[in-house]
């Protein structure tokens, strides 16, 4: 109890009033910037004075009001335009259909041109730089970051939205391969893996490292020399050292595979989860009236339509079940939708899992989804689409066994139908479910009181660098994986 009520004393009259300066990634929307208001929010009603420095096209998902809103102006290169402009299922389907090397270097070319933007914008550049902060927070998935940590040179905390990466050269955590699976990898492998497996994870790991280390390092470091060609300042590859703190979210070991953590990252379970707020009337009328449940089929931001064919397909399959569906969907209603089933533009995803009619989650995996699944007990068909989603679905069906899992690609009738009926009919998914639901709701301190105290923490110490092991920046990453012999 002594020690709660100290930590309580830090978060609730702690450091109060200091500008805080936020960097999501917002090259378009998605599930990540929805996240950084979450945390926006949690600073703003802590007593900080918070800034989100995001493109002009952004509009917030949820009111912001106390919230400054810093914005530039991204400009339009082919890619900026195609995704600002024509990103549609097909676009979406042909990002999920890349290889993940390709998809590393669509997320690149396209942060290049929203950095290049920020950089050259001068005015804008002056105001962050003179704006009085105490503290700087941006995504790690914004590889170009690193030059505004050394451009402002603040305490600075990079936050990473799907908890631990396996990067070594962004994160210096250990990372060993042979039972630590690469997080974007499509096969998503677990951490057992067999010898062939251990070696495919190994060398997709050593290409992500080069790639990271060298390749877009010196892209970065081409750029910062662009913008600011006077400067002294070390290789962008050394900006991560005056780095304080990462913040892994959405990490519990009930979910995540054990592994080593180094001090400087702090996982913290459930920091994005909200308190379920109640239904709209006309949903909360629909799920009420469902005598055997209801089943919620969501695919996230990027994949709320599908072609024709699949679309059908997956209509047929609903239109036979005794169930209710809530389908978020934006495309053509399709011709063979049965009367069970309800089409929504957008729903309150969260809200709607912790209803107690809620029987299915139909789920691409996200992080944000896997998540909101777990703490509501909700088994689950997985059908992930992309990069970590494979990871995410692989843990919950092989680690915490609330689901099945099925290939998009492949998605036919009978497989469809066949796995939402085995989680139904199955009462040992429904059970882990809420297994999990149980673990991940026991914690020590409330997520939200461990965030703002290790922010308040980095402040009120201006940015304590020795969590940290600054010898890992002075080792080669070839050299901290292997023994070598100087002579």
């Amino acid at each position: 109890m002594h020690v709660r009520a100290l930590v309580l004393m830090h978060v609730v009259g702690g450091i109060c009033g200091d500008n805080i300066l936020l960097y999501p990634y917002s090259v378009f929307f998605n599930s990540r910037i929805m996240n950084m208001e979450k945390l926006a929010l949690m600073l703003r009603d802590h007593g900080h004075n918070v800034t989100i420095l995001v493109e002009a096209a952004y509009q917030p998902t949820r009111p912001l009001a106390g919230v400054h809103l810093e914005k530039f102006t991204v400009k339009n290169t082919p890619l900026v335009t195609r995704i600002k402009q024509h990103w549609d299922f097909k676009a979406a389907l042909e990002f999920v259909h890349m290889s993940f090397p390709k998809q590393i270097a669509f997320i690149e070319e396209v942060s290049y041109s929203v950095s290049d933007s920020l950089l050259g914008d001068r005015e804008v550049m002056n105001r962050i730089k003179h704006g009085n902060y105490s503290l700087f927070i941006y995504d790690w998935i914004d590889l170009f970051g690193p030059i505004l940590v050394q451009y402002l040179n603040i305490p600075t905390i990079i936050y990473s939205n799907y908890g631990f990466e396996n990067c070594w050269s962004i994160f210096h955590n250990p990372v060993n391969p042979a039972y630590i699976p690469v997080i974007q990898d499509d096969h998503g492998y677990s951490d057992e893996m067999s010898f062939f497996q251990r070696l495919q994870n190994a060398v997709l790991f050593w290409v992500t490292e080069y790639y990271l280390n060298i390749a877009a390092t010196n892209k970065i470091e081409n750029l910062k020399r662009k913008h600011f060609p006077d400067v002294d300042w070390p290789h962008v590859r050394y900006a991560g050292e005056k780095v304080s703190l990462i913040i892994a979210a959405n990490v519990h070991f009930a979910f995540d595979y054990p592994r080593p953590v180094m001090p400087h990252v702090k996982p913290i379970s459930g920091l994005l989860h909200t308190a379920p707020r109640p239904l709209p009337a006309h949903l909360e009328a629909f799920m009420s009236s469902a005598a055997n449940g209801v089943i919620l089929l969501s695919w996230g931001t990027a994949m709320a339509t599908l072609d024709k064919d699949q679309a059908e397909i997956l209509a047929k399959v609903f239109a036979k079940l005794p169930q209710k569906v809530i389908w978020r969907y934006k495309g053509p209603r399709p011709a063979h939708l049965g009367n069970n089933t309800l089409l929504v533009d957008w729903l309150p995803q969260n809200d709607v899992l912790a209803h107690v009619n809620t029987k299915l989650f139909i789920t691409h995996c996200g992080v944000s989804s896997s998540w909101e699944t777990m703490i509501h007990g909700v088994p689950v068909v997985a059908v992930p689409l992309w990069g970590d989603q494979y990871h995410q679905a692989t843990k919950l069906v092989t680690r915490v066994k609330m689901g099945v899992k099925i290939e998009f690609k492949n998605l036919n009738a009978k497989d469809f139908e066949d796995a939402i009926l085995i989680v139904l009919q199955n009462s040992e998914y429904k059970e882990n479910a809420m297994k999990i639901s149980e673990l991940l709701r026991d914690q020590a301190l409330p997520a939200k009181e461990q965030f703002l105290y290790w922010v308040d923490y980095v402040i009120r110490h201006k940015g304590p660098l020795f969590f940290r092991s600054h010898a890992t920046y002075r080792l080669a990453c070839l050299r901290h994986f292997t023994a070598q012999l100087e002579v």
